[in-house]
């Protein structure tokens, strides 16, 4: 009966949470209670990790619900996410290629106006902090890993201005590339 009202429900992601908990010591001891009981691995672990799992979800339904949805309404969502996905899977391959709201909103057969109302609502970003985003990921791993110069690497992830792939990248990580690139 549990399974059927709560764990399938979230599972077909018709129970929706919250994106982000913040300083919540019972999550934090739930969470850290699986973590000991995973590395002790003691008699009965198993168990208590299911344990510790059903009182997170417990706490997770009772303070962090975002929306329940109706079996049309995940549907429906389920459907956008099969899109919105395949838009994420093409920005994640084409990331060092020009990237815009015409070319991508065609690409999901959608107008620029519910591409972006969508895209927003299913990602909780605007699809140029997303595209800035996995192109700043990408610049990360090549300024750790590469001896790349920071314009080249700016050019390889799809920026053509270094000012702008410094400032931007400052914007997410807080540092600049070239702070990163000397903890190398």
């Amino acid at each position: 009966m549990c399974d059927s009202k709560y764990i399938t429900p979230i599972i077909e992601n018709r129970i929706l949470f919250n994106n982000i908990i913040n300083n919540d010591n019972d999550i934090k001891n739930c969470i850290n209670s699986i973590i000991n009981e995973f590395n002790t691995c003691e008699l009965g672990f198993e168990l208590s990790i299911k344990a510790s799992f059903y009182k997170l979800i417990v706490l997770l339904l009772r303070k962090y619900v975002s929306t329940i949805l109706t079996d049309s309404e995940a549907q429906f969502r389920i459907k956008n996410i099969d899109c919105y996905n395949s838009v994420i899977k093409y920005i994640k391959t084409h990331y060092a290629e020009e990237l815009n709201l015409d070319m991508l909103s065609n690409y999901a057969h959608l107008s620029k106006f519910h591409f972006c109302r969508m895209f927003k609502k299913m990602t909780g970003n605007t699809i140029n902090h997303y595209i800035n985003l996995v192109r700043i990921e990408e610049s990360e791993q090549l300024l750790l890993n590469t001896d790349l110069s920071i314009s080249q690497i700016a050019l390889s992830v799809g920026f053509n201005d270094t000012s702008y792939f410094s400032k931007v990248y400052k914007n997410f990580k807080s540092v600049s590339p070239s702070e990163i690139r000397h903890k190398k």
